[in-house]
């Protein structure tokens, strides 16, 4: 009876530990979603970095071979062929240029969970208390065994007596 009692015990505080270590431990449910969260945003932001660098890649390599892309280059920088006149305009319009940007900056963030030692130190309590709990059973269940064999002697004592007393 005490064996069953202690192997419960051991039992309850594995089935914690493992659990609270399956949902919130460092490679638990919790963390594997929030690395799933920063995985999805590196590949949005790698997304963007190569849709940056097809584009720039489509304008380098127009401006090696087409000539009027830069002929149109040249013009913005006040160059013209013979003939041509510049016309300037100073209000601070300016003509549609695209501005690239290198991407956005992405800091990974730390992963939470709960440390192996508080997983460990909460199975081996839940263990402990149900241990307390299983010998406060098992202790009570053997004074109330021990209450019921005294009842029983009491009351076949006085089923003697008055077999006795009926016999006399």
């Amino acid at each position: 009876m005490k064996r069953s009692y202690f192997l419960i015990s051991v039992s309850i505080g594995t089935l914690v530990y493992v659990l609270v270590n399956l949902f919130f431990g460092s490679t638990g449910l919790w963390a594997e979603a929030q690395l799933i969260k920063q995985r999805n945003k590196l590949a949005q932001n790698v997304t963007e970095v190569k849709k940056i660098n097809d584009e720039l890649s489509l304008e380098y390599t127009s401006l090696l071979k087409d000539n009027d892309v830069i002929a149109s280059y040249a013009r913005k920088l006040g160059f013209v062929r013979e003939g041509e006149h510049i016309v300037r305009f100073t209000n601070g319009i300016k003509m549609n240029e695209k501005v690239y940007s290198a991407g956005s900056y992405y800091e990974c963030e730390s992963i939470q969970f709960i440390p192996e030692w508080i997983c460990k130190v909460l199975g081996l309590s839940v263990f402990f208390l149900c241990m307390i709990l299983s010998l406060l059973l098992y202790l009570d269940d053997k004074n109330l065994i021990g209450q019921n064999k005294n009842q029983d002697k009491i009351q076949t004592t006085v089923i003697d007596n008055e077999e006795k007393s009926e016999n006399t």
